[in-house]
């Protein structure tokens, strides 16, 4: 095999998909030979690649390595590039660069590594000759001075396994560099950050690690410290002190927090008072993604006294690349610092003095917002709203700041209002800069912006705050009433900090949440006293508790499952918080195996269920039994564990837990279509809760969604019979926007509320107390729900289309407001029992004192839009006015068109005869050299009313025609690659966010058409980063991967539906789904012919005429068409993305769009 690389001007490469180098391989026990490597095509990416694999019982380690490669001379300061590929959960701990000088000295870069699923995944090392701190080096040849010598010998990869974990295999698809360019520093300062990380009494966030942390005076200098003192154990594992909470989200630790930074310098002082044999130190520092890394630097301590220890940090390190995280904002968190040296067992006491960060960074990075509002959650009370928000920049750096500041004010649906503020500032390091930014008179949440620029150089801030009438918790009620509001909340990580704790039940108290879901660990004496101030502190606050059991205790004997020690542990919680912890759940999501080698089956489960309920009644017979927080309804692993447990559980739980992340639209299909049919069919009495449902705003969807969603998927789910709503999370684990795990929360970390808290807020101020009356019908995607209460009817109202929709509701109310998210009130016009409402994407509630009945009214004016506009043709619009009032009135319309549409007649005034109707028509005509763009829509506005009633306002989407082109070369006819183009399952669920859009390159296509003959021949270039299609009937074909066609001419009723698929043997698949009635087709005469190269696969497919049973001339004059790609990656149906809505979930042919030729 011959050796293929590149001598770039840019750098250098190794790519294995064009055969690639020969490579050599060691591992321990070679002789064995139980690894090895060879090329081959990596079944993720399609293309060939060089694939490691291995034994772990034979070798804990194995370097894929090639030396003697030539051209490796003075690198400089480059950057190493690997991308390597998992084909499922993988055991590799380490993936790390190795390199061999001349000498043959061997250099290892080190990269902690977790992957739980399959997937590319794209490592990166600095390496630079002149520091070499993040290498450790090993001698191989006659010399080794710790000094990377030229030319290089050789280099590649070294992976470490878990211990225990078998057989197992990886492809290595790259390795490369590239020179670090040499940036221009004119905008860049250098200043420094000293962290006070001994202020234990404000936040208790240091712990020794294999060690004992205190807070005393150092004799050596007489200041205070951090003390260490503690044993190293014998097997060398160091000893040091944590800043936070390992494995939780690293914005979401309380510890030192650095901001963006080119590179960085990082003194740690230590006093020792005895000689110690170790001979390194490392801290670890974490980013924002939760992928952390060991920094090291050499420590002799074999003298007593005061030592200086310095770590070289770069921005570009720790670098690496995962699923949910494309873009890092290089946000790191300080979460330890350590000591390791030799084998022996080392008695050490160690005094920690001070830690000094000196940044390079962007001088428009220097400053720091904060808003004040008088509460910790940036909220605007009304008592408060003339002092208006205090906000606050300051400078962060030890070095001036020279610069201007441009600051506004945005709502949450992002439009500008008018305050502004722009300033010239010279602040001295830690000189604030402060500002009153006015209240706007419309409860809400605001943004406030600055944008920042100084030496050429611009960073962008932005800080939230809200303005709303609080509802707060009913601090006197000892157990819920009614239904049930509240929030998810992992409290542990929190423990040992009594503000956080207490900020988080003062957030949830003051917008009236009652319930606090969180799972319940206890681990010694410590953790009961935590749990105890925990509970008090919420319970002081009117908050009670979900708790969640956990199967910790649970182990194993002959494989069969054993309980004692778990329900020894449930008596001492029940018994401890008897008559204060009002819920207890049996588990979180058991239905899914969590990547356990041994999860817990459903008849052990159940068994567990029906001991623990028994042992609940005797000790505690008030409380309330819970189901596990079921997730799903199949598991590739767990099977129907959901169906089965619940069947067999019938009698114990009193309430049947499920979550449902997502979207409202996916929300209502899995209830309606899953949950409800599911309960029916087992018989299944007892309410249902809907204990954890999210969505997250990360991934491209906006704060303001996540704030509609609340509002829509808590009514609804309460309508269906819920006994209450949980969001979770109450708040954010941290703040990359590109991490689904990141924006789930009602508040950030730092305690600033997103739309979703405010309206939040508004819900449950306006519903508390009422009780679900019924469902009002208002026509497709059209939502309404009534509830009644001691003031009367609240109705809650929205739309699932596009722009504003008319309501004319009947009722026996005097009075009526509408009501927006976060509580703004607007009095409506009540005219003989009739009331006129605006519906919107953004939910509203029509509140009717005193009334006992609201229904959709008859009375109303409706437009009859065309099937689709035509460039150059004229075609009817119709307007129908049912006037079911007892008099004769006056009903009016004006039209507003966009320029490129011409109409005959823009408005009318006709009297309508009492309980009659009235048909008035025009015509539209669009100009004949128009040519839609399908990422933009046309809108019409709609104004109308009856006389004496307050106008009616309608926006509505045209149905412009979208002209094809009718060539293949060309641009294509449909580009679906952006967010709106994806409908996922697994949108907001943070178990499954693996499954979530990343973007273009995880699903996306190109697609074309053409007219042929008596056939339209359909192009699809589908890029999908897995290719998976086991399915071969018209039942499971579109459950792989796989292309759907919609399409319906004039003359047809609805649509036909055809499926076309590649199997993962190769062979091309056509099945005629679905006809229109009265159509008769021809199976045989669809065609198709696939290719796939590396992610793409390409789809051509012909649809003659005859194989509809449809005539040529219903596609002269434009049809309706569709078209959805479907994705799965290895058994996990991820979703799709199509041209249009109005497929996937039931299909509603008017939202497609039209095309001709």
């Amino acid at each position: 095999m011959l050796l293929l690389f590149g001598m770039l001007c840019h750098g250098w490469e190794w790519d294995f998909s064009s055969g690639g180098p020969l490579i050599d391989w060691w591992s321990e026990n070679k002789a064995a030979n139980r690894c090895g490597v060879e090329i081959a095509t990596n079944p993720v990416t399609g293309k060939p690649a060089l694939r490691m694999h291995w034994d772990e019982a034979f070798t804990s380690w194995m370097h894929a390595y090639k030396g003697n490669v030539p051209g490796l001379d003075d690198i400089g300061r480059v950057k190493f590039t690997v991308k390597i590929t998992t084909t499922g959960a993988s055991a590799i701990r380490q993936c790390n660069l190795r390199l061999q000088d001349k000498d043959v000295e061997t250099f290892y870069f080190n990269k902690n590594v977790r992957w739980k699923e399959k997937g590319q995944w794209t490592l990166e090392y600095i390496v630079d000759p002149k520091n070499l701190s993040f290498s450790s080096s090993v001698q191989h040849g006659s010399k080794m001075d710790k000094h990377l010598d030229f030319p290089l010998n050789g280099l590649g990869v070294n992976l470490t396994f878990e211990r225990g974990s078998g057989i197992g295999e990886a492809f290595l698809d790259y390795i490369g560099f590239e020179p670090m360019p040499e940036d221009s520093k004119e905008h860049m300062v250098t200043s420094q950050w000293n962290g006070d990380f001994l202020d234990l009494e404000n936040r208790h966030w240091l712990k020794g690690d294999r060690g004992i942390v205190t807070r005393e005076v150092n004799p050596a200098t007489g200041k205070m410290a951090a003390k260490l003192k503690g044993t190293t154990e014998r097997n060398g594992r160091p000893i040091g002190m944590t800043f936070g909470m390992r494995g939780f989200s690293p914005r979401g630790v309380l510890a030192p927090k650095f901001p963006k930074f080119e590179s960085a310098e990082l003194k740690v002082a230590i006093t020792t008072t005895t000689p110690l044999n170790f001979t390194e130190a490392f801290v670890i520092c974490v980013d924002d993604i939760s992928m952390e890394q060991k920094i090291v630097t050499k420590a002799d301590l074999s003298k007593p006294g005061r030592h200086e220890l310095v770590f070289n940090l770069l921005s570009e390190y720790p670098a690496i690349q995962r699923k949910g995280a494309s873009d890092m904002t290089r946000l790191f968190t300080l979460n330890g610092f350590y000591l390791h040296g030799t084998e022996a067992k080392t008695e050490c006491e160690i005094f920690v003095d001070g830690m000094t960060l000196s940044l390079s960074q962007p001088a428009s990075t220097a400053l720091a917002m904060e808003l004040e509002t008088g509460t910790t959650m940036r909220v605007v009370l009304p008592e408060r709203k003339a002092q208006g928000v205090g906000a606050t920049l300051t400078n962060t750096l030890t070095a001036p700041f020279s610069g201007q500041v441009k600051l506004s004010l945005w709502n949450h649906r992002n439009e500008l209002l008018p305050w502004k503020l722009t300033r010239e500032l010279k602040l001295a390091a830690g000189e604030s800069f402060k500002c009153n930014v006015p209240v706007h008179d419309m409860y809400g949440v605001y943004y406030v912006r600055a944008q920042v620029e100084s030496l050429g150089h611009e960073t962008d801030l932005e800080r939230p705050f809200a303005y709303f009438v609080p509802t707060r918790t009913d601090r006197t009620a000892k157990r819920p009433v009614g239904f049930n509001f509240g929030s998810v909340a992992h409290m542990n990580p929190y423990f040992g900090s009594e503000w956080d704790i207490q900020r988080m039940a003062e957030a949830m108290a003051l917008i009236g949440m009652n319930v606090l879901r969180t799972d319940i660990v206890v681990n010694g004496e410590d953790d009961w006293k935590n749990w105890d101030f925990l509970i008090k502190t919420f319970q002081d606050y009117g908050i009670n508790f979900d708790m969640i059991l956990n199967c910790g205790p649970v182990y194993y004997k002959d494989d069969v499952a054993q309980f004692d020690r778990a329900l020894a542990h449930h008596e001492k919680l029940f018994k401890r918080y008897k008559g204060i912890v009002h819920y207890w759940e049996m588990l979180n999501e058991p239905d899914l195996d969590w990547g356990r080698k041994r999860p817990l089956w459903a008849k052990e489960y159940i068994e567990w269920a029906k001991l623990t309920r028994k042992q609940l009644d005797e000790i505690d017979p008030q409380a309330v039994f819970m189901s596990a927080g079921y997730c799903n309804f199949g598991h590739k692993v767990m099977g129907e564990f959901h169906q089965e447990t619940m069947a067999g559980c019938n009698d114990v739980f009193d309430l049947h837990c499920f979550h449902g992340h997502g979207h409202f639209g996916s929300f209502v299909n899995i209830i309606d279509n899953r949950l409800l049919p599911m309960r029916k069919a087992l018989g299944i009495t007892i309410p249902w809760y809907a204990n954890e449902t999210a969505l997250t705003s990360a991934f491209g969807t906006s704060e303001a969604t996540q704030a509609e969603a609340v509002y829509k998927k808590l009514l609804y789910s309460w309508a269906r019979g819920a006994k209450g709503y949980i969001w979770y999370n109450m708040r954010g684990k941290g703040e990359n926007m590109t991490y689904g795990e990141h924006g789930y929360g009602m508040l950030t970390f730092d305690f600033y509320p997103k739309p979703i808290y405010a309206a939040y807020n508004g819900l449950i101020g306006l519903y508390r107390g009422r009780e679900f009356v019924n469902q009002i019908e208002l026509g497709s995607k059209k939502w309404g729900f009534a509830f009644k209460g001691t003031d009367g009817l609240a109705v809650g109202l929205w739309t699932e289309l596009p722009g504003e929709t008319p309501v004319v509701f009947e009722t026996d109310a005097k009075k009526a407001f509408q009501i927006d998210l976060f509580g703004n009130k607007q009095e409506l016009t009540v005219r003989d029992g009739h009331v006129n409402v605006s519906l919107a994407t953004e939910p509203a509630t029509l509140l009717l004192p005193g009334a006992t009945f609201a229904k959709a009214s008859d009375t109303r004016i409706d437009l009859v839009l065309p099937e689709a506009l035509l460039p150059g043709r004229t075609v009817p619009l119709k307007a129908v006015v049912k006037n079911e009032f007892k008099i004769d009135c006056e009903a009016w319309m004006r039209l507003t068109l966009p320029d490129q549409v011409a109409c005959e007649a823009k408005e009318f005034r006709q009297k309508v005869g009492a309980q009659s109707e009235w048909t008035w028509t025009t015509n539209l005509g669009l100009k004949a050299d128009y040519r839609m763009n399908p990422d933009k829509q046309e809108w019409m506005i709609v104004e109308s009313g009856f006389e004496g009633q307050p106008a009616q306002r309608q926006v509505l989407v045209l149905p412009i025609a979208k002209v094809i082109s009718g060539r293949f070369d060309g641009e294509p006819d449909f580009t679906l690659d952006k967010s709106h183009h994806v409908y996922s399952l697994f949108v907001g669920d943070p178990n499954n966010a693996h499954n979530m859009w990343k973007g273009p390159s995880d699903l996306s296509a190109k697609v074309w058409l053409r007219k042929i003959g008596d056939a339209i021949v359909v192009k699809a270039e589908v890029t999908d980063d897995k290719h998976w299609q086991p399915f071969k009937t018209q039942d499971d074909a579109w459950k792989g991967d796989s292309v759907q066609l919609f399409i319906k001419t004039p003359e047809m009723e609805d649509c036909a539906s055809i499926i076309f698929f590649r199997g993962d043997d190769g062979i091309d698949n056509v099945i005629l789904h679905k006809l229109p009635k009265g159509y008769e087709g021809n199976e045989s005469l669809l065609q198709l012919k696939t290719t796939r190269e590396g992610v793409t696969t390409t789809y051509e497919m012909t649809i003659p005429f005859a194989a509809l049973g449809a005539k040529a001339s219903g596609f002269d004059t434009g049809f309706r068409f569709n078209l959805m790609v479907n994705d799965n990656d290895s058994g996990d149906r991820k979703g799709w993305i199509w041209c249009a809505p109005g497929i996937g979930i039931g299909v509603n042919y008017k939202e497609h769009p039209v095309v001709m030729f």
